[in-house]
């Protein structure tokens, strides 16, 4: 039997199939706000099933709610065998940060296509790459903004500082892609004041040094115990790194304060 593609705004022709999820259009927001935009795209049709004198919607019930709520024509396909939706589901991979850059540089979209020239370049973590570009130091900040569409590169000189060093580091170091590593280093290239050349250069005379530890904290003081090895003055490295992020953090909290008051 061949399946055509139908159409309807009699929202009442169709029911819910009860092992299917529960409808909660709030969780699905992005959906919502494409639909708004978008209206109903014909190449995503809900799946039905006639059943009594209604169609059994077997897979796209938000979709159905969502057209309700906005007053949209439903796309739909009737098909004569049941599926296991739930089973079918389960089968799916879900998108990774990889996933989203790569489909977005694909279109064309400059911010994504700069994230994957910095991996390719520095060998870091995809989700590194982005949080440094756009900087931060957790790629969870800008999900949101990688998953749909908006993700910019903000702060390119400082991740390419950061690049660069752990590059160099990596060298000798093989723990250097580590994110407790690069939390470190990130912080560390925030300081104005510190020879980052010198850091490098002892790592590499001093690789017995180096140790691999569990967070930025601990990592930032066998990083000060090693760029302090050999001068007379001590730099406190550690603790100057530690209070630049707590700087920036404040002033970013400072900042999203001030833009939520003028909305």
């Amino acid at each position: 039997m061949a399946l055509h593609l139908l159409s309807t705004n009699n929202y009442g022709l169709f029911c819910y199939k009860d092992v299917n999820r529960p409808i909660e259009t709030e969780r699905h927001k992005r959906l919502y706000a494409s639909m708004k935009v978008h209206g109903f795209i014909k190449s995503f049709p809900i799946t039905v099933k006639r059943k009594g004198g209604k169609l059994e919607i077997l897979d796209g019930q938000h979709r159905h709610a969502i057209a309700m709520q906005l007053k949209l024509h439903v796309y739909y396909i009737e098909i004569e065998s049941d599926i296991d939706i739930p089973e079918i589901n389960s089968t799916q991979v879900p998108w990774t940060v990889q996933t989203y850059i790569d489909s977005y540089a694909k279109a064309g979209k400059q911010d994504y296509l700069l994230v994957k020239e910095f991996k390719t370049k520095y060998q870091l973590p995809i989700g590194e790459c982005a949080a440094l570009l756009a900087g931060t130091i957790s790629y969870h900040n800008v999900m949101p903004q990688i998953k749909n569409g908006t993700y910019k590169v903000k702060d390119a000189p400082h991740a390419y500082r950061v690049g660069s060093v752990l590059s160099q580091i990596s060298q000798v170091y093989k723990k250097a892609n580590t994110k407790p590593f690069i939390d470190a280093i990130c912080s560390i290239c925030r300081l104005k004041d510190v020879e980052l050349s010198r850091l490098v250069e002892n790592i590499r005379k001093h690789p017995h040094m180096m140790q691999p530890y569990g967070t930025r904290d601990t990592v930032l003081t066998m990083l000060e115990t090693v760029y302090n090895f050999g001068r007379r003055t001590l730099y406190p490295l550690a603790i100057n790194a530690q209070n630049e992020m707590k700087r920036r953090n404040a002033c970013g909290n400072e900042k999203i304060k001030n833009e939520s008051k003028t909305h």
